[in-house]
């Protein structure tokens, strides 16, 4: 038996060894208590002798701590905090040869040798020829120098066709400012491949260097782009274009640049003549052109985009004689676009194939319809709806309309536009509100049309205007569609969309947004139907947002569609935990399930993640603002799911975005997983 006080078998003997770093604190410690003693004692000259040693000795000593801190950094790969430290060094003791070796030492590193001999020749000429380390400096220089000699230029050595594709791979900053240094060669040769040129965006970020280039290389721009833009580069951007090197573009984008309206007005003018496509992205209606000036300007415009973010869309002399365009494709977005703004700018446009405009009177509508015979896209007070990839139809006429929250319009006018070729339209966005008192009357003409060719729909209107009877007898008018979306509906509890639903043999996609009171009853019966399909339903995608009435129950019922490869369910309050893992383990014996997004549920946490694990088919998956969910079920599920291309972790609160890169890292996930913090 051993004794209480003898020492276990497996505890260690061995002491920690001291760490000198705290050492060195402590030492520093009794030597200021020391002064600080001397001073209470008012031993005044023991404390004025004590405190000039230290002082001497402390810059000194600075210096060799910074050199160490540089070459660890270095060593590291750290070159910015090297050179840092290294700069330091140089600015406490000039004369000294200790920090420039170690910058140069640094750049060499770095592979930068011309910059490194540039630092040399500093401590040359600053460090006196009676140091020893004077004579370093010129060796190391003549070493830098000797390796620069070697260096091959292989990109002069290669076939133009093969230095091209190299060029092709750098990136778009070393191609305009690092290798413009390496030499003239390489200055020539990449300032006469125009390839290299052909597409030139300018950004608030872009090197001064950047401007300097483009006096050489802008005879090769077809698409020139400038994007935020200070007063500083707008004025350089100004002065490249007014010297007459843009010979060639065809394509000018400006966004949110500090551009005056004189600037512009040169801009526009030098470039006009080449322009067929113009894309103007204005901060205030102070700051642009009407428009009647800008089509006079540039007469060969066959796409033109104009942004106004504060003020009024103005169009110019509205009595004024003008030539037609050649526009094809039109958006205009401002605080308001006037009608009488609208109407004379489509007057000019009898070719137009695409308009967009955005924040304009209802009464536009109307001028659409008198000067527009030729459109295949509309977008009013809405921009370009999503499509299901439908096939494109070969009938003339409007293939795709999103009329969007238009208050107080005559429904004469939209129907009008529809009943010119509804076999053509393949897409049609509809939102509007009205309390008009008889204007569902109106809208009731709508029911007799007849929609061949539709294959997507999305409806969003007020309940004061009961429009649901019209709604439904559309979609049962249209055998063709193949995704319905409904939005903002505060009752939804008739049958009239359920047998609606029912009648469409190809439906793919069911979104339901923003409704607070379902027929469950009918939705129920009408996943049911679809259930019973097996594999024959058409069923694919659905997207339930803010639907609180569906809940398990419906859950239960849409995990027994087996054809199913799309779900999300957003801000839903409806389900429980039980229920989300109910559905998921049901709808995981299909193994069609590719993409599921959870997002802003306070009903899943952990357990529903840990359900998930059972679906081998899943590739994306999203889990948004999720506050009930932990990064170790995170770890978890991304360690047992193999086939996952996609995880967005977006705004949940338990994982951070430390946990966010420790995922990526551990499970291998950078170049096939996007988590997002």
């Amino acid at each position: 038996m051993t004794s209480n006080s003898e020492e276990k078998p497996n505890q260690s003997t061995e002491e920690k060894a001291p760490d000198p770093y705290n050492d060195v604190s402590a030492a520093w410690l009794l030597l200021y208590r020391a002064i600080s003693q001397s001073l209470a004692n008012a031993d005044y000259d023991t404390v004025i002798d004590g405190s000039l040693k230290v002082l001497t000795n402390l810059d000194s000593f600075k210096t060799m701590l910074l050199d160490a801190y540089a070459c660890a950094s270095a060593m590291k790969g750290r070159f910015d905090k090297a050179m840092q430290a290294a700069e330091e060094m140089i600015v406490r003791a000039p004369t000294k040869a200790t920090g420039y070796l170690r910058a140069g030492n640094t750049l060499i590193l770095q592979g930068k040798h011309k910059q490194a001999i540039q630092v040399y020749n500093r401590g040359i000429e600053k460090v006196s020829s009676d140091d020893k380390q004077h004579t370093i400096l010129k060796k190391r220089k003549a070493l830098s120098q000797a390796q620069i000699d070697k260096r091959v230029d292989f990109l002069t050595l290669l076939p133009p066709n093969a230095a091209n594709i190299v060029i092709d791979q750098l990136d778009v900053t070393d191609r305009d400012v690092e290798c413009m240094n390496v030499s003239k060669k390489w200055q020539q040769m990449l300032s006469d491949y125009s390839l290299a040129w052909k597409d030139i965006m300018l950004r608030s970020s872009s090197d001064s260097a950047v401007f300097r280039l483009l006096p050489t290389v802008g005879r090769h721009a077809e698409v020139f782009g400038s994007l935020g833009l200070d007063k500083d580069k707008s004025q350089q951007m100004t002065n490249s274009i007014m010297s007459g090197v843009f010979r060639n573009v065809q394509y000018f984008h400006m966004h949110r640049c500090e551009v005056s309206q004189q600037q512009l007005l040169l801009i526009l003018t030098e470039l006009g003549n080449m322009l067929t496509k113009l894309m103007l992205d204005i901060r205030k209606s102070s700051l642009g052109h009407p428009i009647e000036t800008i089509l006079r300007i540039c007469p060969k415009l066959e796409t033109f985009r104009y942004f106004i973010g504060e003020g009024d869309m103005e169009y110019g002399d509205l009595g004024a004689s003008a030539n037609m365009c050649k526009i094809k494709s039109l958006l205009l977005i401002a605080d308001v676009v006037k009608t009488e703004v609208l109407d004379a700018t489509l007057r000019r446009c009898p070719q137009l194939q695409e308009l967009c405009v955005k924040l304009c009177p209802p009464d536009g509508l109307h001028s659409i319809v008198t000067h527009c015979p030729n459109l295949e896209l509309l977008g009013f007070n809405g921009i370009r709806p999503d499509l299901v990839s439908p096939p494109k139809v070969n009938v003339p006429g409007l293939r795709q309309f999103t009329l969007h929250r238009t208050v107080g319009m005559d429904p004469a006018h939209l129907i009008q536009i529809l009943e010119k070729s509804p076999s053509a339209l393949q897409s049609f966005v509809f939102s509007v509100f009205d309390n008009g008192p008889s204007i569902t009357e109106r809208w009731d003409r709508l029911t007799k049309i007849k929609f061949e060719n539709l294959r997507h729909v999305s409806y969003c209107f007020s309940n004061s205007m009961d429009m649901h009877a019209t709604v439904g007898k559309m979609i049962r008018n249209s055998k063709a569609l193949q995704s319905v979306s409904l939005r903002s509906l505060e009752n939804l509890t008739g049958s009239e969309f359920e047998e609606a639903l029912l009648a469409l043999p190809d439906l793919a996609v069911l979104k339901l947004l923003v409704i607070r009171k379902m027929n469950v009853v009918g939705l129920n019966r009408f996943l049911t139907t679809h259930a019973r399909k097996g594999k024959a339903s058409s069923l694919k995608k659905v997207h339930i947002n803010q639907c609180d009435d569906f809940s398990d129950s419906l859950l239960e019922m849409l995990a027994t569609v087996q054809t199913i490869e799309e779900f999300a369910m957003y801000s839903c309050n409806g389900p429980t935990t039980f229920g989300l893992v109910k559905f998921i383990k049901t709808i995981s014996l299909t193994n069609v399930l590719d993409n599921l997004h959870l997002s802003d549920m306070d009903a899943v946490n952990d357990t529903v993640l840990h359900s998930i694990h059972d679906i081998h088919s899943l590739r994306r998956l999203g889990l948004v603002r999720l506050s009930g969910i932990t990064v170790k079920a995170v770890q978890d599920l991304a360690a047992s799911m193999k086939s996952l291309n996609e995880l967005n972790i977006l705004g949940c609160s338990q994982i951070s975005m430390q946990a966010s890169h420790q995922i990526m890292e551990r499970f291998n996930f950078r170049n096939r997983v996007r988590a997002i913090t």
